[in-house]
């Protein structure tokens, strides 16, 4: 025999030769030969890796008894030839033999192992079509033992049994070279079967080949899983055989892609195998790693296999991909029609197109071409939907094979898809949030390592691609089958995120992971720890599948990426994170020890030595050397970083801060006054489109089957089928439509659920506007189109539209809703019947237009399809011409655009806001009601102070008796002196102090001009405690709002003292807002003789309160203590008011358990009383009333027992909507025609 070492490094040498690695192609793991070679197109699929140890645990004890050797030397030198010359037919009765004495002495060893009767049947054909004169037939007689021709009777060792194999298939290697010279089989074939009978030519105790560190021994299970093993490497020589059924010349192809039937008899397991593997290595440490975020799943990957036959390469400079599909029609050469032939490359067709189809897009050129030495014929065609169309290309395939019937005989062919992106202007670079899951593989593929695998390798396959990227796919994936073992997983475990830990301590790296949480919206990241590696992989988990990251800034779609929270960004100094460093952006800044400097050039504080001569560091870039010190310096007037040269500090002019609700420009020095500002007048645009679905329900639940949207200009665009809703998206979102306004009518109820529904499938969250459980509007973030319903403008149904907006020439239509089936979707015939229109829940002049329409139909062809687009379109014109009418007609009065609003209330505000309202008169109250720019209290702290007073017998001083004592700039909630000791109690609101358990420290405080965060609040409130103590030496106590308010909830002595006390609740303006009841005094009367029955009605009550009745305008003054008479007073009061025994209709409104209610007595309301003998205190009223109201209700006999806080406006007006109500009054009275006692002009 040849010395191994030899022949292994000659056959590297020349597999390195011929081997051709596929450039740019993730999903390429195809090795292919030069032409001028003896065959192409190999797929170098090697034997089961674990054959060899399989074979030195069955043959512990074998002892060497052959030798092979080469007695020519004109045969290849990797090969152990034999010097008899055999014909075909014994070569092949010697295989077949060999085959069936190692299936009959592994069955008589008591392993019952079925040799795949695949194998039997190739080589019987391969005899029976090798020599047609002599048959020789194998059959399978039993399946314990399976006999054929002469099967020795004699028990034949393991060894002999392989010996005779390998012989065998080097003398048909030999015998067919010598018959045609182009042919051979795949080399690694032999080589393993050499490298077999070198192992067992070993002593015994040599034997056995290590394994890996981390295998584990085999239970009693595990040599019956070896078996399986090498029952399915014996498979594998079954694959190179059965192209050689019809035809021994193709012995060099692989068929196992060109023919579905072999593909069951790869990855073939024992019935144990997988649960074993599981049980023995699917067992992590989760104790020495800690997981942040880890969601509690089970991460199965799948691929559908790494096809070698298929090649992908992406040439990013020429906008093209390119997938190669290898053809051989020599099995079926002879057809003597078309149809076996469309059988047989329809299947290979759509492979190819099948990924064609995940990597293309609308308007894409494909090319699909036939190469090959006898042909070379194209067909071409440029996508609209994004689809290819396979019945043009079939096409194309019949007309060259009538042509050209050589075709059948070259096995050169391949089918080549060509796909050419046409260049595209105005786009930006998209982020991965803005991106639908569906297209992210076709809009990131060139920032992934994407893999094909059959098994559950992906995970290992992606990290050993991006940790050794120099390697071609064939060693990758031998690297990824020894680390997925090393690891202690079998190549079929699939690797959930419990399983991380293994890999980066294996590999000593850090690996993050890119998924779609299902807990949020978008993408996360997950992360065995926070600490950065310096060798650090990015993986990106989609549908149950990994892919190796590239680029994870190109993944992201950003220029930049933190190293702490992997989140994306494009300026430097706009991320902020708790670990990042925006002084000098260094990665390791956190790694050295504090020592804050201050930057004398820029004035930024760096947080170590290290930090501050990293800020120094000079940065080459495009446009020049550069520091981090020199973008940038810190003005303490402004009290932010400013993005200058430090030498520009003198030329700094402070720009001013503006308001967020206003957007005036804020002065430090002048106290804000936020008003409600005059609405700019917007350009006018018909960015709009008018949209309808209609729905299969037959299940339950509604099912998009068709769409219709038409544009302002009527340009229409229809989509049918399960997908309509898909194919929506795709034609609508994009940079074409930003800013567009989508409008249909009831979108709130209907079809806002059916878009959303996709877009939430798709990880996409836009944001929502709702009234309850209507949805009023929703936004996508990504293209800022927004989807709106016409109801919120036209409230009336659909099929009135025509008539109140005055084009009566179009009418909704009549169809058959319940009809709309999948079983009916191609019916054509009689109309359906009246039931499925709904008629039964028809109003009855509704019902009987319908009866009228319907017998001047009911004898015609009804066409389903032509009926459902025909009835969709006329709604959306309905829609589009009645939506078009009402802008006109709110254009031509005010010149507002009525769909850049939400509801017609916000349209009526912008009318005003735009046309009427002047500068400085609406007031917006601060968000805290005033709390911050009054000295005042807040009741929780008033609360707290009054129970500690009672509880503790202290006399505490605070705002609502003597007032609060002042140290230095600080005011105290509560103070007492109690000896020598002075006492200080603190009540610390956690909103405006900071608390760290309600809100987290980095999060920006919305009540501050400098951005600062919860976390700066709560340190300024801790050193002002601080001081206290240690300055002025006071004893402080402290009571955060949340324990406080916890002691409410469970304490019985706080919710006894709550009870009996009378406490100053802050007034709020919108408790005063409590709207109006209708109710009848009697439910049923009779007109007695000589009565009559009248009733009054207003008239436009609220439009003649509006021009008529004096509103407050301009800020209030806030007043809570001595108080004057309160008809002194114009605003709003909180009060606590006695009402009066025995009137009929009582003045003020209460609320009693969220219910507004007219009573006399609060105690009787609240316990639903008819009988009343309540005290004064009992009775009393405590709210918020305006104060005409409380005017009218002291005129009424009500008293006033104690006035807690009053708003007082100064400034008012009786103008305020006077000019708006007189416009809109005129066209209301146009409307409504003359009134009835008018009979003449």
């Amino acid at each position: 025999m040849i010395d191994m070492a030899q022949k292994r490094l000659k056959c590297s040498s020349d597999m390195e030769i011929k081997k051709k690695r596929t450039e740019n192609s993730p999903l390429s793991h195809d090795f292919f030969y030069d032409g001028n070679q003896s065959f192409s197109n190999d797929s170098h699929t090697p034997l089961n890796p674990y054959l060899t140890e399989a074979i030195n645990r069955l043959n512990e004890s074998l002892i060497p008894s052959h030798q092979v050797v080469s007695e020519r030397p004109n045969q290849s030198p990797n090969h152990v030839v034999s010097n008899t010359t055999v014909t075909p037919i014994d070569i092949f009765s010697e295989l077949n033999q060999c085959l069936l004495e190692l299936h009959n002495n592994l069955n008589e060893h008591g392993h019952s192992v079925q040799i795949n009767p695949d194998l039997i049947d190739a080589v019987n054909q391969l005899n029976e079509n090798l020599r047609s004169s002599e048959q020789n037939n194998t059959q399978n007689e039993n399946p314990r033992r399976i006999s054929s021709q002469t099967v020795s009777s004699t028990p034949v060792t393991s060894h002999d049994i392989f010996f005779e194999l390998n012989q065998c298939l080097l003398e048909l290697q030999n015998n067919l070279i010598e018959q045609r010279e182009s042919l051979q089989i795949n080399p690694c074939l032999i080589d393993v079967v050499n490298q077999i009978n070198e192992n067992m030519s070993l002593p015994p105790v040599q034997n056995i080949v290590s394994t890996p560190e981390n295998a584990q021994e085999p239970s009693p299970s595990s040599s019956h899983d070896m078996i399986h093993e090498l029952n399915q490497s014996l498979m594998r020589i079954n694959d190179g055989l059965v192209n050689l059924i019809e035809n021994p010349d193709n012995i060099a192809q692989n068929s196992e892609n060109d023919n579905d039937r072999n593909r069951p008899m790869e990855n073939i397991h024992s019935p144990n195998t997988q649960d074993s593997q599981m049980e023995n290595t699917h067992s992590p440490d989760t104790q020495d790693s800690q997981m942040e975020n880890s969601p509690d799943i089970q991460v199965e990957q799948e691929g559908d296999g790494l096809d070698p036959n298929i090649r992908i390469i992406n040439r990013e400079r020429f906008n093209n991909t390119e997938i190669r599909r290898r053809v051989n029609f020599s099995s079926i050469a002879n057809v003597d029609s078309f149809a076996d032939f469309y059988n047989y490359v329809l299947e290979i067709l759509n492979s190819a197109i099948e990924i064609a189809n995940n990597l293309i897009s609308a308007k894409d050129v494909v090319t699909v071409e036939i190469r090959g030495d006898t042909i070379n014929v194209s067909s071409r065609v440029q996508l609209d939907n994004g689809v290819i169309d396979l019945g043009s290309f079939l096409t194309m395939l019949e007309n060259a094979i009538q042509s050209k019937r050589e075709i059948f005989t070259d096995n050169t062919l391949e089918i080549v898809v060509q796909i050419v992106r046409p260049p595209r202007g105005g786009g930006i670079r998209r982020k991965i949030g803005h991106i639908f899951k569906s297209e992210t593989l076709q809009k990131k593929m060139q920032h992934l390592y994407i893999f094909h695998n059959r098994d559950n390798m992906c995970f290992a396959l992606c990290v050993s691609q991006l940790l050794n990227r120099e390697k071609n796919d064939f060693e990758t994936e031998q690297i990824a089958r020894k680390l997925q073992h090393d690891v202690g997983l079998s190549v079929n475990t699939a690797v959930s995120f419990a399983d991380v830990p293994r890999f980066e301590r294996h590999l000593n790296c850090k690996i993050v992971i890119v998924h779609c949480s299902a807990s949020k919206a978008g993408y996360s990241f997950f992360q065995t720890s926070k600490t950065p590696h310096e060798k650090t992989i990015y993986l990106f988990l989609h549908d149950n599948h990994y892919y190796g990251v590239k680029s994870i800034n190109g993944l992201l779609g950003t220029s930049h990426v933190c190293h702490f929270c992997h989140s994306g960004f494009d300026v430097l100094w706009k991320h902020k994170c708790a670990y990042s460093c925006n002084v000098c952006h260094d990665p390791d800044c956190y790694k050295h020890p504090k020592n804050v400097t201050k930057c004398p050039e820029c004035q930024r504080l760096c947080s170590s030595q290290y930090c501050f001569e990293r800020h120094k560091a000079k940065i080459q870039s495009h446009k020049g050397e550069y520091s981090m010190c020199e973008t940038g310096f810190y003005c303490g007037k402004c009290k932010r970083v400013i993005r200058d040269k430090p030498s520009n500090r003198e030329n700094h002019v402070c720009a001013h801060s503006k308001c967020i609700l206003c957007g005036q420009k804020l002065d430090e020095d002048i106290e804000h006054r936020c008003f409600i500002q005059r609405a700019r007048k917007e350009s006018e645009n018909t960015d709009y489109v008018f949209y309808d679905f209609e729905t299969r329900q037959e299940t339950g639940t509604h099912v998009a089957n068709f769409i219709c949207c038409i544009d302002f200009k009527g340009e229409e665009w229809v989509a049918e089928g399960d997908d309509c809703v898909s194919a929506f998206f795709k034609k609508f979102w994009c940079n074409a439509y930003h800013g567009y306004k989508f409008i249909a009518h009831n979108a709130r109820g209907f079809d806002s659920y059916l878009l959303l529904n996709h877009l939430v499938k798709e990880g996409i969250t836009p944001e929502i506007i709702a009234q309850g459980g209507k949805i009023l509007c929703f936004i996508d973030t990504a293209f800022r189109q927004s989807y709106i319903d016409s109801l919120s403008f036209l409230p009336m149904k659909l099929s009135s539209i025509p008539k109140a907006m005055g084009f009566s020439e179009s009418m909704k239509g009549y169809f058959p809703h319940f009809w709309n089936t999948v079983e009916h979707q191609d019916y054509v015939g009689p109309y359906p019947d009246p039931k499925f229109y709904g008629v039964d829940g028809m109003m009855p002049k509704d019902r009987e237009e319908f009866f009228k329409w319907y017998r001047t139909v009911s004898d015609k062809v009804f066409d389903f399809k032509k009926e459902m687009a025909e009835y969709c379109v006329n709604d959306v014109e309905i829609l589009r011409k009645g939506c078009i009418a009402f802008r006109q007609e709110i254009l031509d009065s005010t010149k507002v655009d009525p769909f850049k609003c939400i509801t017609i209330a916000s349209v009526c505000m912008k009318i005003f806001r735009t046309n009427f309202l002047r500068k400085d008169t609406l007031a917006i109250p601060p968000l805290d009601n005033y709390i911050t720019t009054q000295k005042s209290f807040s009741t929780p702290s008033i609360q707290w102070l009054e129970y500690v007073s009672k509880t503790q017998n202290l006399p505490i001083r605070h705002a609502l008796n003597e007032g609060e004592v002042r140290f230095g700039n600080y005011y105290v909630d509560g103070y007492c002196e109690e000896g020598e000791n002075r006492k200080v109690f603190e009540f610390l609101g956690c909103f405006y102090h900071g608390c760290e358990k309600c809100f987290p420290s980095m999060t920006p405080h919305p009540l501050t001009k400098s951005n600062a965060t919860f976390g700066d609040i709560r340190q300024k409130s801790m050193e002002r405690i601080k001081n206290l103590q240690d300055t002025l030496n006071l004893q402080v106590t402290l009571m955060w709002e949340h324990e406080w308010n916890e002691m409410k909830k469970n304490d019985n002595l706080v919710q006894n003292f709550l009870k009996d006390f009378d406490f100053p609740e802050r007034l709020n303006p919108r408790d005063a807002l409590y709207g109006g009841r209708t109710n009848a005094l009697n439910l049923h009367y009779v007109a007695q003789p000589g009565e009559r029955i009248d009733y009054f009605d207003f008239t436009s009550l609220y439009p003649f309160v509006n021009k008529t009745k004096t509103y407050p305008i301009d800020h209030p003054i806030i007043i809570y203590r001595d108080f004057q008479p309160l008809k002194n007073y114009f605003g709003i009061i909180r009060a606590k008011v006695l009402p009066p025994r025995g009137p009929w209709a009582p003045v003020l409104p209460f609320r009693v358990k969220s219910k507004l209610l007219f009573p006399l007595c609060r105690t009787c309301a609240e316990h639903e009383l008819k009988h009343c003998d309540h005290t004064a205190q009992e009775r009393a009223l405590i709210g918020t009333w305006a104060s005409i109201e409380i005017e009218k209700a002291v005129e009424k006999g009500y008293k006033i027992l104690k006035v807690f806080e009053v708003w007082h406006f100064p400034k008012r007006s009786d103008k305020l909507f006077t000019r708006y109500i007189i416009m809109f009054l005129k066209t209301k009275q146009e409307s409504s025609g003359y009134p009835s006692w008018v009979v003449d002009e």
